[in-house]
């Protein structure tokens, strides 16, 4: 078998039934041959369905799929689909494509890509017009605490405060004497957040959120069995250039996929360049 048939070969026994030399698994739930559906790969495609589905139909309808895919699969093996040449072909140009686009995924993301603090002040200042908050961006205090005692005593300490930040000591000592999850609640303050970021996963404290004015803080509310308690410091509307700490995260995504996109046009001009200098490539 030459080369290129075994890379073919490999594109075959590669793909998700696969060829099986490796002992038999104990946990597999299905087998067909000497081809295994784990009980961890059956775990890993359930937790890919969305919250509230039948998993026990789902179990078994990905059991039977995986069963038919098996059979058909050494079926095809049995005729010897691989050697026919339209299948061939058709193997050809998808291990092309799945090579291709796996070294490209990995020249993206394989080396990680240092910006620094100048880098995103630089490029905060080139493009600060560009950078205009899009939406309302809010400065957001919010804890939860396990007894509607704890949250009266932080709305109080809350209402207290003026709308600036000035009393930031305060905020964090009722943090640690009631919240319930003072790491978050410290991380929420910290800076500003788009509002749409916020609470996505917890409507009611998006509505109220979405009402509150800067220095409101909204009423207690239970869900879940805590109590949760919100102020909004401050709001900024939509169209005003922003903070560079409120856009750093944004300005951090762009500057790196800006250098992972030059380190794998340079990456392409190298090969390129090793692939004229051996005299394997020729454009007419």
């Amino acid at each position: 078998m030459n080369v290129r048939d075994c890379l073919l070969w490999v594109l075959v026994c590669g793909s998700l039934l696969g060829c099986q030399h490796d002992p038999a698994p104990i946990d597999y739930v299905a087998r067909v041959g000497d081809q295994y559906l784990t009980q961890s790969e059956l775990s890993d495609r359930l937790m890919t369905l969305q919250l509230g589905s039948d998993t026990t139909g789902a179990r078994q309808q990905i059991i039977e799929q995986w069963v038919t895919d098996a059979v058909l699969y050494n079926e095809a093996l049995r005729r010897d689909l691989p050697a026919e040449p339209d299948v061939r072909q058709t193997l050809e140009e998808q291990q092309r494509d799945v090579l291709v686009n796996e070294l490209t995924g990995r020249l993206y993301t394989g080396e990680q890509v240092a910006i620094s603090d100048a880098d995103i002040q630089a490029y905060f200042e080139k493009h600060r017009d560009e950078l205009r908050l899009r939406e309302p961006f809010v400065h957001v205090l919010h804890l939860t605490t396990r007894s509607l005692a704890a949250a009266n005593a932080v709305r109080e300490g809350l209402r207290a405060r003026s709308r600036t930040r000035a009393s930031e000591k305060d905020w964090d000592s009722l943090i640690t004497e009631y919240a319930v999850d003072p790491t978050e609640a410290r991380t929420l303050s910290a800076r500003y957040y788009a509002e749409g970021q916020l609470f996505g996963n917890l409507p009611p404290l998006r509505a109220q959120l979405q009402r509150l004015r800067a220095g409101e803080t909204a009423p207690i509310f239970e869900m879940g069995g805590l109590y949760h308690v919100l102020h909004v410091g401050d709001r900024v509307e939509a169209g005003t250039i922003p903070e560079p700490a409120w856009v750093e995260p944004e300005i951090r995504r762009r500057l790196q996929l800006r250098a992972r996109k030059q380190m794998y046009a340079r990456e392409v001009e190298r090969l390129r360049s090793e692939a004229l200098a051996r005299d394997e490539l020729d454009i007419r």
